[in-house]
């Protein structure tokens, strides 16, 4: 799940279930966006609710990437995975900042993971692709949503 105020980026949470269980994950990923971290140094406050919108990413299956850098950036998310470090960034990151998919690649182990940039290249390194269904609720984001 993203949380947005506006066009801004409020803060990103999730988890990898099986899609039959969404309306369950959905509610165990929003009981543990109170507890992450991230959100504890900026929680979001109910006077933000009336502004904010959440969007909902459902993942495709992940599988493997036998070659990761032929990754289609904007279509394709990467999860990188080694040892007990794991790092995960949608498709519409890559759109977004405009990256290659080397660059998706080497943000997501660095950024995510907390891996060296080039850990994706180790063999140790699991690289899952996967694609995203998003949808969002009516609100100041919908009406520029593309997807």
């Amino acid at each position: 799940m993203t949380f947005w105020a506006g066009s801004q980026l409020r803060g990103c949470v999730g988890a990898v279930s099986p899609a039959d269980e969404l309306g369950r994950c959905v509610e165990a990923v929003t009981k543990a966006s109170l507890q992450d971290p991230r959100f504890c140094d900026e929680p979001i406050t109910a006077g933000e609710l009336p502004g904010l919108t959440i969007e909902i990413s459902v993942l495709s299956d992940l599988w493997r990437a036998t070659e990761p850098e032929r990754l289609i950036p904007g279509v394709h998310g990467v999860m990188v995975r080694r040892a007990d470090r794991s790092g995960c960034f949608l498709p519409k990151v890559a759109r977004e900042r405009n990256w290659s998919a080397t660059d998706l690649l080497s943000w997501c182990c660095e950024m995510k993971a907390g891996l060296p940039r080039d850990a994706w290249r180790d063999p140790d390194t699991e690289v899952l692709l996967f694609t995203v269904e998003a949808f969002c609720e009516p609100g100041p984001l919908a009406s520029s949503y593309t997807g």
